[in-house]
């Protein structure tokens, strides 16, 4: 599986049957034959006939064996990624196994207590809802929600009348309270529902931890990810994922190391784009939004406000995302015009960037992927415009990607020091650039001392690569 999606990264299924099927061309025995066709009508596996059984597992491991010396053929050509996915990938399925059976300690006191808080502010916003309605409606409703903004409110009508996220998020940056409150009450019930309140059912009974499952054959572009529970949708720096984060804590007599790459996919930019302008600010150490600012508004460092980094922020995160100007119109609350100036005046401060992103739809366009920092081919649907969703894909794929690498090889170095070391600390759990270890107290500082260099040197950049390290009793 691991090699597979490795090797053809937008498979459409990697289950064992599907892959046999498309690069074996034979059809395997399907376990419905073994245990029954209707669900409710199922045996268990051993209740099957033995030679039945026997011949169903013998088939597997063939098969397997078989798929594998297939696949693994094709790597002679890819002398840098046979390299990655014996060095790298395959020590990192053994990491993510330890980690999901070891799990983190999760406090169901504290859920509750949260959960209890968090009611009090649901209710605070269904009533400041109704108030700014006039009357009562059901938030969760997209037809109830529909008629007050563009009926009875006023609202311009969005196409097919949706009332989706991103509809109500443009429609709270031009100021329209009602939306920008029902993002708030939906936010809130979110994160009652998918973490307050069924955490606790996760705790596994006995080491009264949560096991979350890490998928790092699932995302295109290589980054892990996780489910039951999906630890990546938890809001990153904001009080509302902080209530979640303080109920995941160390054991007794041990602290957490959290290690969080710093602006990891823009650093991966300034490498892969050469361009001096924007490697400068990472060079110097200098905050990359505020110096943005100053060359997109032509001021003075020091004379940039708040105002002008939040939009140079979005600016900078936005086209590294391959964003258009109507997608940057909408989140900055311009119009078009002006987010079209913007982009002209940031590709001419950073005139390499916009070559690099051309280069890299020309290769997407030509070959149907991209390549990361290690050689490792992301594959991507070839783009039919220069800014449609295939080109905003194809210009993060490689950003992306190489990020992911950076972790993911990160992790390896890290877990091969514990190791080396012969310590307790053991990698518990990794979200989006982030790294968090549990250490016993005594081992504390010597962990702390190999973490960072061993983070920032990982990969090497053409820029400096940051990680900012916390140590503390919970995850907040």
């Amino acid at each position: 599986m691991v090699l597979a999606h490795l090797l053809h990264s937008q498979e459409e299924s990697l289950k064992l049957d599907d892959l046999v099927k498309k690069y074996l061309g034979r059809k395997m025995i399907p376990i419905k034959d073994l245990i029954g066709e209707k669900k409710s009508d199922q045996i268990t596996f051993d209740h099957v006939d033995p030679e039945t059984a026997m011949k169903y597992g013998a088939e597997d491991a063939e098969a397997t064996a078989t798929l594998y010396d297939k696949l693994e053929s094709e790597l002679k050509d890819l002398e840098e990624v046979g390299k990655w996915y014996r060095e790298i990938e395959m020590p990192l399925t053994l990491l993510i196994e330890e980690m999901e059976d070891k799990g983190v300690q999760v406090d169901p006191n504290i859920l509750k207590k949260q959960s209890k808080e968090v009611q009090g502010l649901i209710d605070a916003a269904r009533k400041e809802l109704f108030e700014l309605a006039g009357r009562e409606f059901n938030p969760n409703s997209p037809k109830q929600l529909a008629t007050l903004l563009f009926d009875e409110r006023g609202v311009p009508e969005t196409r097919n009348r949706t009332t989706k996220q991103e509809v109500l998020e443009d429609l709270a940056r031009s100021g329209e309270p009602l939306a920008e409150k029902v993002i708030e009450y939906r936010q809130l019930t979110k994160l009652k529902s998918t973490y307050l309140d069924a955490l606790p059912d996760l705790i596994k009974e006995g080491d009264e931890r949560v096991h979350t499952s890490y998928n790092t054959t699932v995302a295109n572009t290589g980054r892990i990810s996780s489910s039951n529970p999906n630890l990546q949708n938890i809001p990153v720096r904001s009080d509302l994922g902080r209530r979640v984060r303080e109920a995941f804590v160390a054991a007794e007599g041990r602290r957490f190391i959290a290690a969080d790459y710093s602006q990891i996919e823009l650093r991966v930019l300034a490498h892969y784009s050469k361009d001096p302008g924007f490697q400068k600010a990472f060079q110097e150490g200098l905050d990359i939004h505020a110096f943005t600012a100053s060359e997109i508004f032509d001021v003075p460092a020091d004379q940039v406000d708040k105002d002008m980094r939040r939009k140079a922020k979005e600016i900078n995160f936005g086209l590294n995302y391959g964003m258009s100007s109507f997608g940057l119109a909408s989140r900055l609350n311009i119009s078009r015009g002006e987010a079209r100036d913007y982009m002209d005046r940031y590709f001419e401060r950073y005139p390499k960037i916009k070559s690099y992103f051309d280069d890299t739809l020309e290769a997407a366009e030509r070959d149907g992927y991209v390549t990361t920092i290690v050689g490792r081919r992301v594959e991507v649907p070839r783009p039919r415009s220069r800014t449609g969703r295939e080109a905003r894909a194809a210009i993060n794929a490689p950003i992306q990607g190489s990020a992911s690498d950076i972790l993911k090889k990160a992790m390896v170095d890290v877990r091969r020091q514990i190791s080396e070391r012969d310590l307790e600390a053991a990698m518990v759990l990794t979200v989006h650039d982030e790294i968090i270890l549990e250490a016993p107290e005594d081992e504390l500082e010597e962990v702390r001392d190999f973490l960072e260099p061993t983070m920032t040197g990982a990969i090497e950049l053409d820029v400096p690569i940051e990680v900012d390290v916390r140590v503390g009793r919970s995850w907040a």
